[in-house]
C-alpha cells in the first residue's frame, strides 16, 4: 500500500487515471499485499550497532548474532512492531540455524512448563493451553505468533520467569523459602541466587522512585530475594540450562527491556552462571522516527532496533494507534542590525489555560530587546471556566507520557532553533509556570541533550513527576551531561514536599534549588525577573522608584487573570512611571492604593484596544456589558459602536453592543447578526476579566446560535495592553 496520504490534488490524479485506463481497456494490476498491512518489517526499522552508534543492514545484524549462545532481546510489552520484528529474528535465526534455535520467553512461568509442553507435542489444542498456563493479557497479538511458529517448526520453548506460585514466599522468606520446597517445587526455581550488582539496584530505584525502592536497601545481599532479583536470577538460569539440554542450539530469549539493558539483570544472571557462554543483546527502541533516533549515553546494547511506532496492543484494557501530532509556539527574535550574532534563548512554558500568543507579548515586553523568546503552547487544547481557547500539558491519567513527550517536544524546539538561528546555546533559560513548571522540571531532570537553566514556578501535581526516572551519570560517560540547573518557586505548602526530591537531582548532577514563593513573584526587577535576565546574561532590572506604590488586586486564580494584571501592570511601571505590584486580593494589605480595573468607553476607544474576531474574512467582536451598567454607561457604550473604531481600522471588522436582557439582548443581537450572514462572533464582556456568572448566563443566552454560528470567548478586555491608562 502507499504510506503517502491523498490530497486532494494526488486524488484528484488518481481518479483520472482510474477512468482513463477503465476507458481504454487498460486492467490495474492488484495489490500484492492487503490494504490494511504494515509496511515491511524490513521498512520499519532501523539498526544501529550499540557501541559504534553505525547503521547496520538487518541482514548484517543477524548475520553476527547467528552465532551466539544466547541473544536477549528487550522489549516494549505492547508495542506492534516490537513484536513483528521479534517474529522475523526468530525465524531468520530458525532459517539460519537449521532450526536449531529454542525460544525461551519472560511471558511463561516455570509452572506453565507442563502446559507449553503439552501444547507443542499436540497433547492438548489451545483452548486447554490457555485454561492452563496464565498468558498475558495481549498474548494473542504479541506472543501467539511467536508460540506458533516454534510449533510450526517444532523448536522447544522454555518458560523463563519465576513461579508464580513461589514467588511470593521466596520475596517474602528469602532463603528460609527453598528449605520448604518439595521436590517438584525444587525444579522450578534456580539452584543458586546470585546478587545483582550495585549500577543495577540504581537504575531499579531510580525506575521505581515513586515506589521509595518497594523499600528496599542498598546492598545487593539485601535484595537477593526481591521480586526483582528472583525474575532476573530465574531468566538468567534458565537460559543457561536451555544451552545445556540443547547443545549446538541458540536460545533465543524474549523478556522486557530492564532485563537486559547495559548487559545486567537476566544478562549478568547468565554471565554468572556460564562465563564462557557467548552472548548478545538486542534492544528494541520504539520510536517516531527510526531513522532519526539517537541514544545517548553508555552503550546500551550490542545492537539497537529502532522501530516505527505505530500502535500498541492492550495495556490497562486500551489500545492506541498512533497519530502525528504538533507542539507549536510562538517566536520572537531580537530586532539587531546583525542577525548572524547570537543571541540567549528564553522557552516560556504558560500555565494550562493559556495560549503561546497571548503570552507572549508579556515575554517580549521584558526581554525581547536582546533574547530570543520561544512560547511554548499546551500541546491539548482546552477551554476553561472563562470559555477561553487555551491548552493543557497533560492530564492525569497520562500524566508520565504526557509530560515526557512535551519535555522532548521542548527539546525538539531548541534543537530547530540551534540549526536555523545564531543561538547561544550557553544561555538558555526555560520558565514553567503551574503545569508548565511541571514540564520545566522534567526536562531539567531528564534531558541529556540541552545545556539550560530551568526555572518552575508553582509547579502543579508536582507529586507525580516520582513516576519518572531521572538521568544517571552512571549511565555517561564522565563530563558528557550538559549543565542543568532547576530552581523550583514553591510556597510554604509544597516546600517540604519539594525537599526530599530537590536532594534526589542534585544526586543525578542537576544544580537544583528551591526558593519561596513572593506574593507577586513576577515583579518587574523583582528577584524572578532578576534571575532570568542573569540566567539569559542580561542586565538585571531594578524595580520601579515611583513614590506611589500601587495593587491590582487578582480576584482569581486564573493563569489569564494573572497574565493579564502582568501585562497591564508593566505597562504603567514603564510607560506611565507608575509602580504598580499584581497580588492576589485575599493577599492585600489593609489601605493598600488599588488600582481600579471598570473598564470604560473612553479606555476601549483607543485604537489597538478592542479585540478584532479571529478568522480569514473578519467578524463581529460583541461587547458584553455588566449587570452594573447604568443608563449612562450604556449610552457611552452604544456612542462607541456607533463611531465603531473596529471598523475605521478594516471594514471586515466591527463592533456590537450587548447585554443579557432588554434592549439590547445578547440573544437579538446575535440574531441579527445571523439575518445579516454575520456569522463569525467573538463574544467579550466589557470587563477587566470575568470567569463567573456573568459569562455563564452568557453562554446560556448563546447556545442556540451554536449549531450555524461560530461563536469564539474572551472573558474580559484586561489582556490589551495600555486599558487601563485612562483609570
Amino acid at each position: 500500500m502507499s504510506y503517502i496520504p491523498l490530497t486532494p490534488y494526488r486524488s484528484a490524479l488518481f481518479t483520472i487515471a482510474l477512468v482513463v485506463g477503465l476507458g481504454a481497456g487498460t486492467a490495474f494490476s492488484q495489490p500484492s499485499v492487503a490494504p490494511w498491512a504494515a509496511a515491511p518489517i524490513e521498512d520499519a526499522t532501523v539498526i544501529r550497532d550499540g557501541r559504534s552508534g553505525d547503521r547496520i543492514a538487518m541482514g548484517a545484524m543477524l548475520e553476527r548474532v547467528q552465532d551466539a549462545d544466547i541473544v536477549f532481546v528487550g522489549e516494549s510489552h505492547t508495542d506492534e512492531t516490537t513484536h513483528r520484528l521479534q517474529l522475523h529474528i526468530f525465524e531468520e535465526l530458525l532459517r539460519r540455524r537449521g532450526g536449531k534455535v529454542v525460544l525461551a520467553m519472560e511471558m511463561f512461568t516455570r509452572d506453565d512448563q507442563p502446559s507449553l509442553d503439552d501444547y507443542l507435542a499436540g497433547r492438548i489444542d489451545e483452548q486447554q493451553f490457555a485454561g492452563a498456563a496464565a498468558l498475558w493479557h495481549n498474548y494473542h497479538e504479541a506472543y501467539r505468533p511467536l508460540v506458533e511458529r516454534a510449533k510450526q517448526a517444532g523448536a522447544p520453548i522454555v518458560g523463563s520467569n519465576f513461579p508464580k506460585s513461589l514467588l511470593r514466599q521466596f520475596a517474602s522468606q528469602g532463603a528460609a523459602a527453598a528449605e520448604t520446597l518439595s521436590d517438584d517445587q525444587r525444579r522450578l526455581v534456580p539452584a543458586e541466587f546470585h546478587p545483582n550488582p550495585p549500577d543495577y539496584w540504581r537504575r531499579v530505584d531510580n525506575a521505581t522512585r515513586g515506589h521509595a525502592a518497594m523499600g528496599m536497601t542498598a546492598n545487593p545481599e539485601d535484595r537477593l530475594f526481591s521480586v526483582q532479583s528472583l525474575w532476573d536470577n530465574a531468566m538468567g538460569d534458565a537460559c543457561v540450562q536451555a544451552l545445556r539440554s540443547h547443545p549446538d542450539h541458540l536460545v533465543l530469549h524474549i523478556n522486557g527491556g530492564f532485563h537486559s539493558a547495559y548487559w545486567e539483570g537476566a544478562v549478568h544472571q547468565a554471565a554468572v552462571r556460564e562465563p564462557d557462554a557467548k552472548v548478545t543483546t538486542v534492544a528494541i527502541a520504539p520510536a517516531p522516527s527510526p531513522t532519526t533516533a539517537v541514544h545517548h549515553g553508555l552503550p546500551l546494547a550490542d545492537y539497537i532496533a529502532y522501530v516505527e511506532v505505530r500502535a500498541s496492543n492492550a495495556e490497562e484494557g486500551v489500545r492506541s494507534v498512533r497519530l502525528s501530532a504538533e507542539l507549536e509556539y510562538a517566536l520572537h527574535r531580537p530586532d539587531r542590525e546583525d542577525q548572524s550574532e547570537s543571541a540567549p534563548l528564553l522557552i516560556w512554558l504558560p500555565d494550562e489555560g493559556l495560549s503561546a500568543k497571548e503570552v507572549l507579548p508579556f515575554c517580549r515586553n521584558r526581554y525581547g530587546d536582546q533574547a530570543m523568546i520561544a512560547v511554548v503552547q499546551p500541546p491539548y487544547k482546552s477551554v476553561d471556566a472563562d470559555r477561553a481557547l487555551g491548552g493543557r500539558w497533560f492530564w492525569p491519567d497520562s500524566f508520565s507520557e504526557d509530560v515526557a513527550a512535551a519535555a522532548g517536544g521542548v527539546e525538539e524546539i531548541w534543537a530547530y532553533l540551534n540549526r536555523h538561528f545564531s543561538v547561544d546555546a550557553e544561555r538558555v533559560c526555560v520558565v514553567g509556570e503551574g503545569a508548565g513548571g511541571t514540564v520545566a522540571a522534567v526536562l531539567a531532570s531528564r534531558s541529556d541533550t540541552m545545556q539550560l537553566d530551568a526555572i518552575a514556578v508553582r509547579p502543579r501535581h508536582a507529586s507525580r513527576l516520582k513516576d519518572l526516572p531521572l538521568v544517571l551519570p552512571q549511565l555517561y560517560a564522565e563530563g558528557s551531561l550538559p549543565r542543568r540547573s532547576l530552581t523550583v518557586v514553591a510556597d510554604q505548602q509544597s516546600k517540604n514536599w519539594w525537599q526530599g526530591e530537590i536532594s534526589q537531582y542534585r544526586d543525578a548532577e542537576v544544580d537544583a534549588s528551591i526558593v519561596a514563593l513572593q506574593p507577586d513573584h513576577m515583579l518587574r526587577g523583582g528577584d524572578l525577573d532578576k534571575q532570568i535576565a542573569t540566567s539569559l546574561g542580561l542586565d538585571p532590572r531594578e524595580s520601579p522608584t515611583h513614590p506611589r506604590a500601587r495593587v491590582l488586586a487578582v480576584t482569581t486564580d486564573s493563569p489569564r487573570e494573572f497574565l493579564w494584571a502582568r501585562i497591564q501592570a508593566d505597562w504603567l511601571n514603564e510607560q506611565a512611571g507608575e509602580r504598580v505590584t499584581v497580588t492576589p486580593a485575599p493577599a492585600v494589605a489593609p489601605g493598600a492604593d488599588l488600582l481600579p480595573t471598570v473598564i470604560t468607553p473612553a479606555a476601549a476607544s483607543v485604537e489597538g484596544v478592542l479585540p478584532p474576531c479571529p478568522g480569514p474574512f473578519g467578524g463581529t467582536t460583541v461587547l458584553l456589558l455588566p449587570d452594573d451598567a447604568d443608563e449612562g454607561d450604556r449610552a457611552a457604550w452604544l456612542a462607541l459602536e456607533e463611531n465603531d473604531p473596529l471598523t475605521a481600522q478594516s471594514r471586515f471588522h466591527r463592533v456590537r453592543i450587548a447585554t443579557l436582557g432588554g434592549a439590547h439582548a445578547l440573544e437579538g443581537v446575535l440574531a441579527k447578526l445571523r439575518e445579516q450572514n454575520r456569522k463569525n462572533i467573538l463574544i467579550v464582556p466589557a470587563v477587566f476579566y470575568t470567569n463567573g456568572d456573568l459569562l455563564r448566563r452568557a453562554a446560556d443566552a448563546a447556545k442556540p446560535f451554536e449549531d450555524d454560528m461560530t461563536l469564539q470567548w474572551l472573558p474580559g478586555l484586561g489582556g490589551r495592553a495600555g486599558i487601563l491608562k485612562a483609570m
